[in-house]
């Protein structure tokens, strides 16, 4: 992998980071997220178990988490974050019957709307970064992980993606573009993008406190979360000074029974990653993550810190994303960043 950014000598705090190291003949991931967006839980139950099953079915991911989330209009999301590292065999299931019948008849109207966001991501654009090695989110599909010294330094994650040695990844820094009518609501009808911007960068990061003491976990909650959410209330509400386009803070719920677990994660798309890196090192809301982190929890417990962090980071190509709503509001994904909702806002 490149090493441009990291400075001579440089020894990371805390000894190496680990990274999952993908199996021969993977050589991209498909990441796909699916909501189910209602009023109330309760109101998306029904819909929710249309969506397990679904999973369930021969073809379906290798992998599932999901999550729950109230967005900024106060809606209900229940999202099934899922990964595939057989390209075809994701295709192939999307376009089963059961899948297509299911997606396309899908009602427009009431108070339920589903969304699918999808990114096809080849190996050598995107990172992973895990503060110990544990087999949770894309690493349960690469085993075992590898150690990396390429972190604690600015734009250590640049570094770690390896087309970011021939490739600056530019961002196009244009609107969504979408077939619906000028004028017309995302409500009551299906809502597709037509075009992405080139070199869109998405980043899910979470924290897990399954096997963290009872002790760490309140430190946790007192003294990092609260400067992890004001970070993530930034990104969220300022899209056009941050670059991040849309954002999504979900609480980690079991992936069939919707039962609340101990973890949370947070994932958000950015214009390019060159917006995400300058929000990393130059934003006051993630300086005060990383100096909460390190003197409330690493400092204090080093080896014996059991609080798991990771991340994935993945710069997009611009044909391999997809985007379709229906029946959601226009706050909801890249509902909220298309030409007619810049000019609106």
């Amino acid at each position: 992998m490149p090493s441009t950014h990291r400075p001579a000598g440089h020894e990371p705090r805390g000894g190496p980071a680990h990274q999952v190291s993908w199996p021969d003949g993977v050589d991209a991931v498909v990441f796909a997220q699916f909501g189910v967006q209602a009023p109330t839980r309760e109101a998306a139950e029904g819909a929710v178990a249309a969506v397990v099953d679904l999973l369930a079915l021969p073809g379906g991911p290798a992998k599932v988490d999901r999550g729950r989330h109230e967005d900024a209009a106060g809606a209900v999301n229940e999202v099934f974050l899922c990964y595939w590292t057989d390209v075809a065999g994701h295709a192939a299931w999307w376009e089963s019957a059961p899948v297509r019948e299911w997606w396309t008849g899908l009602d427009v109207d009431g108070p339920v709307g589903h969304w699918v966001e999808v990114l096809t991501s080849p190996v050598r654009r995107h990172e992973t970064m895990y503060s110990a090695p544990a087999p949770v989110g894309p690493a349960e599909l690469g085993q075992p992980m590898e150690p990396t010294d390429l972190h604690d330094y600015a734009f250590a994650a640049l570094d770690r993606i390896p087309d970011s040695e021939h490739d600056a990844f530019e961002a196009e820094g244009v609107p969504f573009e979408t077939d619906l009518p000028e004028g017309a609501s995302t409500l009551g009808r299906r809502v597709t993008v037509t075009r992405a911007p080139g070199n869109l960068c998405l980043i899910r990061t979470a924290q897990d406190w399954s096997v963290a003491p009872d002790e760490q976990r309140e430190v946790y909650r007192d003294k990092v979360e609260p400067g992890f959410r004001a970070g993530f209330e930034y990104m969220r509400d300022n899209p056009v000074d941050s670059g991040c386009l849309s954002a999504r803070l979900l609480h980690d719920v079991h992936p069939t029974t919707g039962e609340d677990l101990p973890g949370s994660c947070t994932v958000a798309w950015w214009a390019g990653i060159a917006d995400l890196m300058r929000w990393a090192h130059h934003h006051p809301t993630h300086h005060r993550i990383l100096g909460d982190f390190w003197t409330a929890l690493v400092e204090p417990y080093n080896v014996d810190l059991r609080l798991l962090l990771w991340h994935e980071v993945h710069v997009a190509e611009a044909d391999a994303v997809r985007f379709a709503y229906v029946n959601c509001h226009p706050g909801t994904g890249a509902l909220a960043r298309t030409s007619a909702a810049v000019v609106a806002s």
